[in-house]
Order: C-alpha cells, then structure tokens, then sequence
C-alpha cells in the first residue's frame, strides 16, 4: 500500500511542472496535489504580462521548496500544492503507485532505505530534458561542460575564471547567449550550419544580429533592460560534517541522474560568465557603453555597422561547404592564432601566461561554420598528431579539439551547447508509456500518454503525433501553425492544459478542446539585446521550396521584418527590434486575410500597417 495518497502528482519543479500544480489547484482546490522534485528548488512562473492575444512575456523565478511551500498556503480561494525533494525511481501504473527515493534523509536506526511510495489518481510527467553533450565528452569530463540548470551555469561561471579561451559547441538558443554573454575570455564557437543561431534565425537574420558579436577594443554594447527576477541562495546545511558529506555526495548523484529544472528567460543575469583575459578594465557587472534602445524608424541607423567592425573581435564569414570526414589538421594555438584583423592575440610561440596577459582588452570572438568536432586530444596527443617541423608548444592547452575542418584547436574549456534528450520515466518492469522518435513521451491532444492516468507536459513531452492521431482534418487545420520547440513558454503552454486535462479526468470527463494559444506558436524573447518575436511558421516550417515567399524590411542596427507569404496570406513572421508591429501580424497570420493585393508593398516604410489593418 502507498504510504501517501494524493489526486494529482507532478514529476519535476520545473516550468511545466508548477504551472501545472498551481493550476490544478486552481481548478481543484479540494484536491491534494504534489510535486516530486529533485532538485532543491522550484522555478515559478511570475510578473505575466500580455504582448498580444496569445503572446505572453513572464519572468521564471526560482524558489527554493520550503519557501514555495509556505507560500502556496498562504494562496486564497486555491487549494494547496504540496512538495517533496526526492527522486522518482519508477510508477507502477496498475496499481497507480509511484516511488521516490528522498534526498537529504534522515539517518534510519534500523537502516532502512530512504524509498517512500506515494499513490496518485492522476499523474503527469514533466520531467524536462537533460542536455546533449558531443560524444567525445566522456574522455574528458572536466574539461567539457553542458548547460541545463542553475547548478551547471555556476559549475561554468567557476570554471571560466581561469579561462582564456573557450570552445562553444551548438547554435541554438543556449549557445546563442552565451557567446554573447561571455566576457574577458577568447570564444571560438563552432556551428554545424551556416548561419549562427540556426535554429531561430534564417541566414538573412543571422546577418542582421552579427555585428552585435563584434566588441570593438573588447567592449560589448549592451540595451539598457531590468531583470525582475529573484534568486534564492540554499542555505548552509547544518548538518554534522560525516553526515553532511554523505548529503553532497548523494545530491551529486541524483543530479548525474536526475538534472535540475530548464533554464528560463535571462537565464545568465546573476552568473558572472567571465574569463581571464583583461578582466580589471572589461567588468561583467559595468558595461563600458551604453545603447539606445531600438526604436528609430526605419531610417539609416545612427549606431550599429552595417557589418563587423575592424576590430579586435574577428567574425569569420565564409562558411565551410562540407564536413570533411577525415581532417588534415592544421594547429591553432597559442603560437598560431586564428586569423585576425588585428594582432591582439597571443604572440607567437609565448608561453599560456603571457598570451593571456597580452591579449589584454583585445578578448576576441571567433565564428567557424559548417564544422563538427571530430575528436578530443590531450596535449600530448595532440604534438603527435602535428607535423615534426611544427614549433607550437602543445602543452599551452589542456584539450584540443580536432575541427573537420581540418584545424586543431587548443581551448582551456569546451561548453557543449547541442540540444536537449527529454528525460523519460520508466514504469516498473521497464516498461513505460510510449515513446516517439526523440525519446518524448507520446501524448495526445489531451495530453495523455499510452498509459491509463499517466500524462505528460513539458520538454518530457512529445506532441508531433498530432498531425496523424486519427484526428480529423478540422482539428489538425487547427494546429497547422504550432509546433513544439521545446521552449520555456511552451512548457508553461502545456502544463497548463495538462492541468485541464487532470481535472477532467478526475471528473470522468473527455479533455478539452485545445485552447487558442495552440492555433499559433509564438515566442518572444531577447538575442544580443534585441527583442526577438517569432510568430507562427516563421521559417517556413512545414512549406515546401516554391510555396512560399519572404518579405523583406531591414534597417540596419535597429529592425529586422520578415513576414513569410503563401498565396498571399502570411503565415509566419520573424520581428527583431522593437517594431511594434506583433498585434497585428499576429491578427493577420490568425484571420488568414488575402493581402495579394498589397504585394511587396506591405512592409513599405511609409505604409502604416498597424493602423491600416486596426
């Protein structure tokens, strides 16, 4: 028999998770509800603010549990969510029984195991990802760090205060912030396309934000903003040392198996991201400069260059056409810098110490597209790889990281920046719910997986089955213009309607219809300080070459307008700057309105949109 009974059980303090919880108790404030986290702390969603209709801006706070707790008693007219920090180690789905293994027990006279058995009448999964990580990561564990949570951006911020050059891995929305978050520290950043941010961007947009990489005499400009988020600091633990070293090892542990909570909104505020090189003049905290904020019309820019500047901060441009499987490697270290538009790099054949010392100011970021990285070598490694005629001390790197390019690059840290694998939970017996082709549980419009009771929100959860689960045509037409990314709003998306989904079931009830926030997918958020709003098939997903065709507006260091057409209606748009113009694209992709008749000539910049179309 499970030792405690509640109706509805959350796996995972993450977005999805509490939002999930705080609406059940919204939505049932007689039922007991519980969340299974394990880690110390919760993220909650707060200071929702409405852009459009269906577009939302929000802060992630983190919480640690005992304070999450105390305040949701403190919630009126809702019922109370409760927490337990431990770690899931399986559900019994028949019998509707889950066990949790406790973190930070207390120590048992009879030596039991910490395992406790909790029963459900709904569960919902919402078990987040953990991050990918290059193959070639196990060789050395130290020296390649992955991002997911709060625990492994310290773990990075520890690691950079040493570092004089880094490697980042990835192109998606992680590694787009943290090259541009960096400071005082060379950054290589290798990309697998040919466009940085590929994952959001098309190469025209990509173009658009790279002179914003670019840190003339190592200064970043950065826009003026507030970050309204707060972070808690876990208290001491007081436990006696014997104990208290058993705790931190055990949390270790379940942190390797069990990862924290995705990272939210300006994840990296509150973390100084900073090297070695020059640190004393290119604080983390004080930017040396200050921007206005963009929003001039679309007239020729006052500020930002048109392309990168000559500077200490190299942007390579030209990508590779290939990913070679067999390199010739060509070594690039501190002997033998990366080409540069000026010689702010290390000197030739200096020692680690000087090269960093020398570099001074001169911090520089460095773009290598259309690469993968091929192995990892240790130095000495490395000097037998390299030509006999070759002077380049090895020994000035701890790694390096053999590129398919051919080059071989010595860097004292590589941050793997690849993607997530959501994280699935496994019923006993080792069979679970259903899973699809990334390792997300399966689910359906109401959000439940193949097993009875079980359902599933989040990054854990898989949505592209959608478009052929029997559905008819309407209800697919429905969903035409949203797919999942795997993004903090989505997250708070689908543990909302989870929720609803919970609460109907416990009254015997059919799902409900998706709501409207699932006809569009939008996302706002911020790269290189620009207010970035993505709308719909924004890059033309799902559309075929031919199909579609791509309005242009740009203006230089302040917008960038792309509205993607098909047939003459829009069904996406990619909004960089503050265009103001998200209202009513989003009205126009949503109504589907024939805008044929204004052809090329709907983004012109004497043709006010907005209140032509109000």
């Amino acid at each position: 028999a499970a030792e405690h009974q509640y109706d509805f059980v959350i796996v995972g303090g993450g977005i999805a998770g509490v939002t999930c919880a705080e609406t059940l108790a919204a939505l049932e404030p007689d039922a007991r509800v519980l969340i299974v986290s394990a880690s110390p702390v919760v993220k909650a969603v707060t200071n929702l603010r409405p852009v459009t209709k269906l577009l939302e801006e929000f802060d992630v706070e983190e919480r640690p549990l005992a304070e999450f707790q105390r305040q949701q008693r403190q919630r009126s007219g809702c019922g109370s969510v409760s927490v337990l920090h431990a770690s899931c180690t399986g559900f019994n789905a028949e019998t509707r029984q889950l066990r949790a293994s406790l973190a930070n027990p207390e120590p048992s006279a009879a030596g039991e195991a910490a395992e406790v058995r909790i029963g459900y009448g709904e569960l919902c999964l919402c078990t987040g990802a953990s991050p990918k990580l290059i193959p070639q990561a196990r060789q050395h564990p130290d020296l390649v760090v992955g991002i997911r949570d709060t625990e492994t951006v310290a773990d990075l911020s520890k690691k950079l205060s040493t570092c004089r050059r880094v490697l980042v891995v990835g192109n998606g929305g992680i590694a787009t912030e943290l090259v541009y978050e960096l400071r005082n520290v060379d950054v290589v950043w290798a990309v697998r396309q040919d466009s940085i941010g590929a994952v959001f961007f098309d190469a025209g947009a990509a173009q658009f934000l790279l002179p914003s990489l670019a840190r003339p005499g190592g200064a970043r400009v950065d826009k003026p903003g507030v970050t309204k988020h707060r972070r808690f600091q876990l208290a001491e633990d007081s436990a006696p040392p014997p104990l208290k070293q058993q705790r931190q090892q055990e949390q270790q542990q379940m942190r390797q198996q069990f990862p924290g909570s995705a990272l939210g909104p300006d994840w990296s505020s509150g973390f100084k991201l900073s090297g070695c090189v020059g640190a004393s003049s290119r604080s983390a905290e004080t930017p040396t400069s200050t921007a206005t904020p963009a929003s001039a019309p679309t007239s020729a820019p006052t500020s930002a260059p048109t392309s990168a500047p000559t500077s200490a901060a190299t942007l390579t441009s030209a990508p590779t056409s290939a990913l070679p499987s067999a390199p010739t490697l060509t070594p690039t270290s501190a002997s033998t810098p990366a080409p540069s538009s000026t010689s702010a790099s290390a000197p030739t054949a200096a020692p680690a110490a000087t090269a960093a010392t020398s570099a001074g100011d001169a911090a520089e970021t460095r773009i290598i597209y259309s690469v993968e990285v091929v192995s990892l070598l240790s130095p000495k490694e490395a000097a037998e790889l390299l030509p006999t005629d070759t002077t380049a001390p090895t020994d000035s790197w701890p790694v390096f990281a053999a590129l398919s390019n051919g080059e071989l690059l010595g860097v004292d840290l590589i941050v793997s920046a690849t993607g997530v694998t959501p994280t699935a939970l496994l019923a006993d017996g080792g069979v679970g719910p259903a899973l699809d082709a990334e390792g997300a549980v399966a689910v359906d419009r109401g959000m439940r997986s193949s097993l009875a009771h079980v359902f599933a929100a989040g990054d854990a959860c898989g949505c592209a089955g959608w478009s052929s689960d029997g559905e008819t045509s309407s209800a697919a037409e429905e969903t035409r213009l949203w797919f999942q990314m795997r993004l903090w709003s989505q997250a708070r998306q689908t543990g909302s309607f989870a929720a609803r989904c919970m609460s109907a079931a416990r009254r015997g009830e059919s799902p409900p219809p998706l709501d409207i926030g699932f006809e569009l997918f939008t996302h706002v958020t911020r790269f290189f300080s620009y207010k970035i709003v993505l709308l719909g098939l924004y890059n033309a997903q799902g559309l075929a070459s031919g199909e579609y065709e791509a309005l242009l507006r740009v203006t230089p260091g302040v917008e960038y307008v792309k509205c993607v057409m098909h047939n003459g209606r829009m069904q996406g748009c990619v909004l960089i700057g503050e265009t103001d113009l998200e209202e009513t694209f989003e009205n126009l992709i949503l109504n589907q309105l024939d805008l044929s008749q204004f052809g090329e000539h709907l983004l012109d910049p004497g043709v006010d949109i907005d209140d032509y179309f109000d």
